[in-house]
């Protein structure tokens, strides 16, 4: 019997020493966080209500994971998806466009940017100092006068309208006289250079450069 009792605590002993089966702590891999960027086109001020930016976004996973891009634009317009978006801002203004990159495993980071949209509302100023003409664009519309002025400079109405992207067309109205004028706006949306596409028996000038004042 004590001889019994001796070897079953020696077994006891030794079960208890780690004879038995074991495991290894488990570390966890820190979340992948996605990486990417975008662009927008075309180059320059976009025209408020007339411009269609383009923004193309480049994103990764590190651990390889899809992604899900969603986009908030500043101006009250969210919740777009996808690598590639158009939008249109109403407004003139500068708005802070955020990128949002979810991966299905989890990971979540984003990439910011502004875009500032300009409007023609406002007084310009042509190359002959005696002409200045006033704007006013309400989304795609165009109205205005051309001031008059010494040397002549008659007094006129504009009424035109903008396309996509920055192209300017309106006819202007001297004296009973209805001459139009196309052309477009520069990149920075401070200068709209035009010529005349339809004569008139008070048109005499072939083209108007104007710069914002």
């Amino acid at each position: 019997m004590r001889i019994r009792m001796i070897a079953m605590l020696l077994l006891f002993a030794v079960s208890g020493c780690g004879g038995g089966s074991s495991s290894s702590p488990t570390t966890s891999q820190p979340l992948a966080v996605p990486i990417g960027s975008f662009v927008t086109s075309p180059p320059g001020a976009p025209l408020a209500g007339v411009t269609t930016i383009t923004f193309n976004a480049t994103a990764t996973d590190p651990g390889g994971s899809p992604l899900t891009l969603t986009w908030d634009f500043g101006d009250g317009q969210r919740g777009f998806t996808g690598t590639s978006v158009t939008h249109v801002f109403d407004r003139a203004g500068t708005f802070p466009v955020v990128l949002t990159m979810r991966s299905a495993a989890g990971g979540t980071a984003t990439a910011n940017g502004t875009v500032t949209v300009r409007s023609l509302t406002g007084t310009w100023a042509d190359l002959d100092p005696r002409i200045r003409f006033e704007f006013t664009q309400n989304g795609r519309t165009l109205t205005g006068r051309r001031l008059g002025g010494t040397g002549f400079i008659r007094e006129g109405s504009v009424d035109g309208t903008l396309t996509d992207p920055k192209t300017v067309g309106f006819d202007l109205f001297l004296d009973g006289s209805n001459c139009r004028y196309e052309g477009t706006a520069s990149s920075d949306a401070n200068n709209v250079t035009v010529s005349r596409t339809r004569n008139g028996p008070n048109c005499a000038q072939t083209s108007y450069n104007v710069t914002r004042e």
